[in-house]
């Protein structure tokens, strides 16, 4: 079989309402090297059926019987990855139809760089447009500010594979809270990094999830992540 340029990334939890149109959003895409790896992490809905109704041989289905969390969840498919590079998605994101075939060609031509993101639209539940969300371009700038803020959005970054798989992956201490924005100080300390100032998704924002009980919890892992992470930032 052949071996995938890129393996896409989709941890998904009771994610059967968005769930269809984030797979079409992939297997859309112009750029069709890749393989998708969904991870199911314990769904109780109807989540497994709609995996199980798709017929696409790039799919292969990761399915958790108790839920892990993300970071667990992820890793598990990071070391199951064949391709060169890791597209992160979201099962209640969209892709725009360029987006892999744009970040494949920057990682191409730029091998110092371990990770790209990008800007994206964000959009509400029933998937109107309600802003745009901006992140700082340069790794300059990504260096900066990432101290302050997490600034490079989860869904939106490819990755290289080998750099992600040497590092280990996420760490799952921080598998409450904060996970991607633990990796980025782990992944800025073997190379560059940079936002394509396109917006590549359409980031859902679900007011549902944002619970301040949740806010707080990351709020407080993304304290530690800077206190363990950033002494080394600029070694």
């Amino acid at each position: 079989m052949k071996k995938p340029k890129i393996s896409v990334l989709m941890p998904v939890y009771n994610g059967q309402a968005y769930l269809k149109e984030a797979l079409k959003s992939i297997f859309n895409q112009t750029f069709k090297n890749f393989e998708l790896i969904v991870i199911d992490d314990g769904s109780t809905d109807k989540t497994p059926e709609i995996l199980k109704k798709i017929k696409n041989k790039k799919l292969k289905i990761i399915r958790i019987k108790k839920n892990l969390g993300l970071s667990k969840a992820l890793n598990k498919g990071i070391f199951i990855a064949r391709g060169e590079y890791v597209a992160r998605c979201d099962a209640d994101d969209i892709n725009k139809k360029n987006r892999f075939k744009k970040q494949n060609n920057f990682l191409d031509k730029n091998q110092d760089f371990v990770l790209v993101g990008s800007n994206a639209v964000a959009i509400n539940e029933k998937g109107g447009e309600i802003g745009t969300l901006k992140m700082p371009e340069t790794d300059k700038q990504i260096r900066w500010s990432i101290i302050i803020r997490n600034n490079i959005l989860h869904p939106s970054v490819m990755l290289r594979a080998k750099t992600l798989k040497k590092i280990g992956g996420y760490r799952e201490l921080f598998n409450l809270g904060a996970e991607e924005y633990d990796l980025w100080f782990r992944l800025l300390k073997k190379g560059k990094a940079y936002n394509l100032q396109e917006p590549l998704i359409k980031r859902r924002i679900d007011g549902k999830v944002y619970t301040r009980k949740y806010h707080l919890r990351v709020e407080l892992f993304a304290l530690l992540a800077r206190i363990i992470n950033f002494p080394r930032l600029f070694c």
